[in-house]
């Protein structure tokens, strides 16, 4: 359980560093500055890992050391305003498990590449 936990962290994070690069990026083509604290395109985080979610919004921090050094991470991004926040969804409105898991109902993927809408409901 650990390991995995340790390896959504990363993934999040990896994710958070890509999207922040791919967010100056667009900032840049489009003429426009980047302002940390009223950020011209916002960036929310989705993560199905309660653990990770938990993780994030707690004031306790996480037992091993690597998970607490992500963990601290993200929560920075999320208190500079860098990123918004991180949301936890359920696993069934993830789109990507019907790639990776053979219970997963492959519908709402489809339904996303074929509208190319995503529908995905979440409180802030």
């Amino acid at each position: 359980m650990k390991q995995i936990l340790n390896a959504e962290c990363a993934a999040l994070s990896l994710c958070i560093d890509e999207t922040m690069s791919l967010r100056l990026c667009l900032l840049q083509i489009l003429g426009l500055k980047d302002s940390t604290r009223s950020p011209p395109i916002p960036i929310y985080m989705f993560t199905d890992s309660k653990s990770l979610y938990n993780n994030i919004h707690s004031t306790n921090q996480a037992a091993d050391l690597n998970l607490r050094r992500e963990v601290e991470s993200i929560r920075q991004h999320i208190r500079e305003g860098e990123i918004q926040d991180c949301i936890w969804i359920e696993s069934a409105m993830q789109l990507a498990d019907s790639l990776t898991k053979h219970t997963a109902n492959p519908d709402k993927l489809l339904n996303t590449i074929t509208s190319g809408e995503i529908d995905i409901s979440f409180s802030l």
